[in-house]
């Protein structure tokens, strides 16, 4: 670029504008700025910018380098549009990869993503021709088939592409017609081999509701393809199908180690234990997550535990812990997976449980009736109150007096379910007179086992073991699982549990949960028809006929007991909230708030 200056006349700069180190001191205001005009002229060789500078007259607009940059920058824009080349059009290599293990046709110069690939590919092509070919050669870079029939001149050569793992089909002439014998063209199937099928029919096991069963199996591939096989054959296909996807279970075991350390390690502060037996085989596994442990101390201090059966290779037992958010949800605290449910496995996991989650005041262990339970948090956890789900209570009921069996459901969950002494010696009568012999039964159980009412520690609402047992029925299908993938299965669960509930809570607005929010208006409902009496400032009487209440505000009571077992204000006490004209949500407990309920979601789970 060549610069031309006109009508330039002698430019001075004083002496000032230098440094003592002679570097110039960049005031824009203290020289004359010079204003520049760009031109620009072409010939047939090359391109020849002419910029023209003059300095401006008195009372021009200024013009100085900040604005010669900007020009010279909108010329260098302009240039780079103007010799902007198209870009050449590329084939998208990935495109052309066929990575499809039943893609329908086969043409010379198809590229495959793999060996394997274009052998599944080929082995489908075979059988939905009604033709069978033998290899001629396979090793790691060459791969040629031919027709059955030696009569036969169709044939097919493919060969790796240079140092990748894709496959070329280098010779195919789809000219060539099969001229094989028809006993060799209709024999049985060689081509539909067990991994072929297991190939074909993997996809349907991504959906772990999937109940397709060999016979299934055997019916599909007669009537599709034709293809007869036998029973074994096609359980093996399955089975082959659902190694695939799910792993063997015996590298399961070995790849164990690594995922749990990596589970450790993208997920800062999970407490994971591992157990092996002498010989170094695997004995017991706990695994409690970040996110679990963080939730747990905005949940009610009850823990539900139950066990249920693997149906894995290996067998084995899941014991899993829970609890419930303020919204009512099951909230999965802890897993661990056993030879089965016995004393030595029970103790362990609730010594874990403990180590990891620690004892809370009024602390509530609630499960079924099973010993090795019974003994284990005896042991483990002495100075919480282990109580027993009522409905496998009632069923132990029902299996011990078969009299009147049927009808002991209402008045048995009515008693367990009482908030006061009156009303439970009532529902209790109506026991004796189905059963004199379930009274002494049910004493000798403990009352304190399994009645709200004369329980040791406030168990609110959980009566049963049902969120333990709502957690292994959706467990079900990962049950079958690989102890790796069943743990990561477990893993994904809670980190979508975890999400899916926390942004509930966010979009929630209001003060409590919606679950407590629709007992609390159930309960207003219910004080409309009631009469306030104030014994003093904070004690009163509730009238509603010929009944009556009374209700320590200060101390949050009230004598149906409602009221401070549910942590809730009852019918009663919402009457004189609304009498006196407080606000209500200072009467509820903290584990019912919107706020609680997004607290115990604010960890999350990594993969």
């Amino acid at each position: 670029m060549c610069v031309n200056v006109i009508n330039n006349p002698t430019t001075t700069i004083d002496a000032s504008f230098f440094g003592n180190d002679n570097s110039l001191i960049t005031h824009r205001s203290a020289f004359q700025p010079i204003e520049y005009n760009a031109a620009t002229t072409e010939d047939s060789t090359n391109q020849q910018h002419i910029i023209e500078a003059r300095v401006p007259e008195f009372g021009e607009e200024s013009f100085d380098f900040m604005d010669y940059a900007k020009l010279v920058a909108e010329e260098m824009v302009e240039q780079l549009e103007n010799n902007r080349k198209k870009e050449p059009e590329i084939t998208d290599y990935d495109e052309l990869l066929i990575t499809d293990p039943h893609h329908p046709e086969i043409e010379e110069a198809q590229i495959y993503k793999d060996k394997e690939t274009l052998q599944s590919v080929l082995g489908f092509y075979a059988i939905r021709n009604n033709f069978q070919f033998r290899v001629k050669k396979s090793c790691a870079r060459t791969y040629k088939i031919c027709c059955l029939d030696p009569k036969c001149k169709w044939a097919l050569t493919a060969s790796r592409n240079g140092p990748t793992k894709s496959f070329i089909i280098r010779k195919y002439d789809r000219k060539v017609i099969h001229t094989c014998d028809l006993n060799i063209r209709f024999a049985d199937k060689r081509q539909a081999t067990t991994k072929l099928i297991g190939n074909y029919i993997k996809p349907r096991f991504t959906n772990i509701k999937t109940t397709q069963t060999p016979q299934d199996i055997r019916g599909e591939m007669k009537h599709k393809y034709g293809v007869r096989m036998n029973y074994m054959k096609a359980w093996r296909s399955k089975e082959h199908a659902q190694e695939e996807l799910r792993g063997k279970a015996n590298e399961s075991y070995r790849l164990l180690p690594g995922f749990l350390h990596m589970l450790q390690k993208t997920n800062p502060g999970t407490i994971v234990h591992m157990e092996t037996e002498d010989d170094n085989s695997f004995k017991y596994l706990f695994v409690a997550l970040d996110a679990s442990i963080k939730g747990w101390k905005k949940c009610k201090p009850i823990i539900v535990v139950d066990g249920t059966f693997l149906k894995s290779t290996y067998g084995g037992t899941l014991l899993s812990a829970c609890t419930q958010d303020a919204n009512g949800h099951i909230f999965p605290l802890a897993f661990s997976v056993v030879d089965s449910e016995n004393n030595n496995s029970w103790q362990w996991f609730f010594t874990k449980v403990r180590e990891t989650y620690g004892i809370r005041e009024e602390q509530c262990l609630i499960s079924d009736r099973h010993e090795s339970i019974s003994k284990a948090a005896c042991q483990v956890f002495p100075e919480i109150t282990h109580c027993y789900c009522v409905y496998h209570l009632l069923s132990n009921l029902k299996a011990t007096f078969k009299k009147n069996a049927s009808k002991l459901d209402k008045p048995f969950f009515a008693a367990a379910r009482a908030y006061t002494e009156r009303k439970f010696e009532y529902h209790m009568s109506e026991l004796d007179s189905l059963d004199i012999r379930v009274r002494p039964y049910l004493q000798q159980v403990g009352y304190h086992k399994w009645s709200r009412y004369h329980c040791k520690n406030n168990r609110y609402s959980t009566m049963t073991s049902n969120i333990a047992e709502s957690l292994n029925a959706a467990n079900l299908a990962a049950r079958e699982l690989p102890i790796t993938t069943l743990m990561e299965s477990l893993r994904a669960l809670i980190q979508q549990w975890t999400y899916t509930n926390r942004k509930k809570a966010q979009k929630t607005t209001t003060f409590l949960t919606p679950t407590a929010e629709k007992k609390l208006v159930d309960n207003f409902v219910d004080s409309l028809t009631e009469n306030v009496k104030p014994i003093n400032e904070t004690m009163f009487e509730v009238v509603e006929l010929t009944r009556s209440w009374v209700i320590n505000l200060k101390e949050k009571t009230c004598s149906c007991n409602r009221f401070q077992l549910d942590e809730l204000p009852c019918a009663h006490a919402l009457a004189v909230i609304k009498e006196m004209n407080l606000n209500v949500y200072n009467y509820c407990s903290g584990y019912y708030t919107t706020r609680t309920w997004l607290e115990t979601y604010s960890g999350s789970t990594y993969p």
